[in-house]
């Protein structure tokens, strides 16, 4: 047992080497040198030294094999080469162009996919009636610079802008942290009905304007959904003299209907039947009620009669016209 030594390492192998390598060294170089004094025409040194090439590049490998240092050093070395060897490759210019050109395409592919991921925002629209702006929400990831834009038939943008826009971040660092800043607008009277779509864009984290044409997964609209609309109640409109407190020139419009509700409701005429003294804006009037106004038939409204207009705004802000006729035989007081 050699107790896991290597042979070329045990004191067996160092006699074998030393005594068996040694001497046939000593005895081909004597030989050489014996004949090269007594018959020099005889030595043909080119054939020596092959010979001697060939023996020492057998020795080195028989060595190699042996000595585990040496054969780390000599095999590890012939390896390294024939990789390089192996890695060499001729190459035309129009293959070098080839690869510069797959180069180029795999980076790019990189960037798109990197570009890809960017952190995406989630966009939401709220609105209060009555107000003077919406409020756009950013529920994703921050981005920065965002437009909004929308048909102006259904959004009104603040001094006739065609679009809105928020400087700087808008969102958070992570998603589920809705983030919201004022638009100046309101929606129209058929943006309220009807629901305005807002398409939205902006400048995401790596600096790229959003979205790009070809990037159709990108949450780029926040819709406003329509109001609700109520029921709306047709008053029975009636025009007549107070009951109570009658006053020269004073006549009353009122309401029969329940449940009914205008917002500033005014009342005119053609001044051709009457004329009105004051008061033709008469207010809110909500359910059965009356309103009072002031004014006198002319003299065609008492041979004719007189139409009376009514406008105001419905429960769902609507607005509205009522015609009132009054018949040429209505008691016109004093």
């Amino acid at each position: 047992m050699n107790d896991g030594v290597r042979w070329g390492q045990s004191t067996a192998g160092a006699l074998v080497i030393q005594g068996l390598i040694g001497p046939v060294m000593g005895a081909v170089v004597g030989a050489v040198v014996a004949l090269s004094l007594t018959k020099p025409e005889r030595v043909d040194w080119g054939l020596i030294f092959l010979v001697a090439f060939i023996v020492a590049l057998v020795l080195f490998v028989v060595l190699s094999l042996a000595l585990g240092r040496l054969r780390r050093v000599v095999w590890g070395a012939v390896r390294m080469a024939l990789a390089w060897v192996g890695g060499l490759r001729i190459n035309t210019r129009k293959g070098r162009s080839r690869l510069r050109e797959a180069g180029y395409a795999a980076r790019s592919r990189e960037v798109e996919d990197e570009r890809k991921l960017s952190p995406r925002p989630r966009w939401r629209v709220t609105y209060e009636p009555g107000e003077d702006w919406i409020y756009l929400h950013n529920s994703g990831y921050w981005v920065s610079d965002v437009v909004v834009r929308a048909d102006p038939d259904l959004f009104e943008f603040a001094d006739g802008a065609m679009q809105g826009g928020i400087q700087g971040r808008l969102g958070g660092d992570g998603a589920g942290n809705p983030t919201g800043r004022p638009i100046q607008g309101r929606p129209t009277k058929r943006g309220e009905r009807e629901g305005v779509t807002f398409t939205v864009s902006w400048t995401d984290q790596n600096g790229d304007a959003q979205p790009t044409g070809d990037r159709d997964d990108l949450p780029s609209t926040a819709t406003l959904p329509s109001r609700a609309l109520q029921p709306v109640v047709q008053p029975t409109w009636q025009i007549g003299l107070p009951r109570q407190s009658p006053g020269k020139d004073v006549l009353m419009l009122a309401n029969g209907a329940q449940e009914f509700e205008a917002k500033n409701l005014v009342i005119d005429a053609d001044p051709i039947y009457f004329t009105f003294v004051l008061k033709r804006e008469l207010g809110d009037l909500e359910g059965i009620g009356g309103m009072r106004f002031v004014g006198r038939p002319t003299e065609a409204g008492r041979t004719f009669g007189v139409v009376f207009k009514v406008t105001y705004q419905d429960v769902n802000d609507e607005e509205r016209t009522d015609y009132v006729p009054v018949e040429p035989s209505m008691n016109w007081g004093s």
